[in-house]
């Protein structure tokens, strides 16, 4: 983006945002427009689900004993599946829109 544009483009990890700064605003504008861009490619490649406390016992049925059911699911879907316990998140992410709506 940077190249492209020529705008200084950092990440601020800290407050999850995208630094973007140059001394002209259309250099902004184009940066904001790609960066934007590729945040719509990269939410197609990742699905978020959260389970209400109700349903936490859902997770240990994802994950299997030892991890066998998500390795298995991870095989078969060419997707790799994170659990986040303590949130009650899986978060499903592929190379491909296709395999993570398979997933």
């Amino acid at each position: 983006i940077a190249t492209k544009t020529g705008a200084s483009i950092s990440l601020d990890r800290d407050i999850n945002s995208v630094l973007i700064r140059s001394d002209d605003a259309n250099v902004c504008d184009k940066a904001v427009g790609l960066v934007n861009s590729m945040m719509v490619e990269c939410h197609k490649l990742i699905v978020v689900m959260k389970f209400d406390s109700s349903d936490s016992w859902l997770m240990s049925v994802i994950v299997g004993k030892g991890g066998s059911s998500i390795k298995q699911l991870e095989k078969e879907t060419e997707c790799s599946f994170d659990i986040v316990k303590d949130e009650r998140t899986v978060v499903i992410s592929a190379d491909s829109e296709k395999f993570v709506q398979a997933g």
